[in-house]
């Protein structure tokens, strides 16, 4: 809650004092304009929600092209025999159309096709797993995703190319999880391969904070 407070208060600071700055001046991004941008989850109050950064490239002032990017590594020793790793990245090209808005706020509504890929691992003294994280093979698995999702938002420029928002949507997504191998390194039973599995879903969203971003 503190942080929600802090940065409202500090949002309502930033946009009085460039309102008394701007003139009425027109603020927003245009034609050849690239922005980069970042989520603040508001229930936690940490960066790069979703894992995500964003690019956009206007090629006109109601046309943007955009692509998120999410990269994850978490490699965990468990003993002095076990370890695991997992690693996931993730790729979400889009397109948005801008409408007219105002001066500052920009609204818009796009599609984006994110794609994912995942990979797990787990070793120790007797048996190496890959495709998941544990040595039974049914935790985390690996896999790959692919969806098709429709968005809304808006960007709000606070200052010259310097803006907030959020987002919303709704897609489609399908997931495949990986086969996983288990190998034994000495003795015991046979090597085994479990087979992965498919998922389709159907999932309402929004950003669940806000977007801060910069024009250049």
């Amino acid at each position: 809650m503190k942080i929600k407070l802090f940065l409202f208060a500090l949002l309502l600071t930033i946009t009085f004092g460039a309102q008394a700055q701007d003139g009425g001046s027109n603020l927003k991004a245009t034609a050849g304009s690239t922005t980069a941008e970042v989520g603040i989850n508001l229930n936690n109050g940490t960066f790069l929600q979703r894992g995500q950064i964003r690019l956009r490239s206007f090629a006109t002032d109601e046309m943007a092209y955009r692509l998120g990017v999410g990269l994850s590594h978490d490699a965990t020793k468990l003993n002095d025999d076990a370890k695991t790793s997992n690693t996931s990245v993730t790729i979400a090209p889009g397109v948005e159309k801008h409408f007219a808005g105002t001066n500052r706020l920009s609204p818009y509504v796009g599609a984006e096709l994110p794609i994912s890929f995942s990979g797990a691992r787990y070793e120790d003294n007797n048996i190496l797993v890959r495709g998941a994280n544990s040595s039974s093979g049914n935790d985390k698995r690996g896999a790959f995703g692919l969806g098709l999702n429709v968005v809304a938002g808006m960007d709000f420029y606070i200052a010259q190319n310097f803006f907030t928002g959020f987002e919303f949507g709704a897609g489609f997504g399908y997931r495949k999880d990986r086969d996983v191998k288990v190998e034994y390194k000495s003795g015991g039973p046979s090597d085994e391969t479990i087979d992965g599995y498919h998922n389709t879903s159907f999932n309402i969203f929004s950003t669940g904070g806000i977007r801060i971003g910069y024009a250049f």
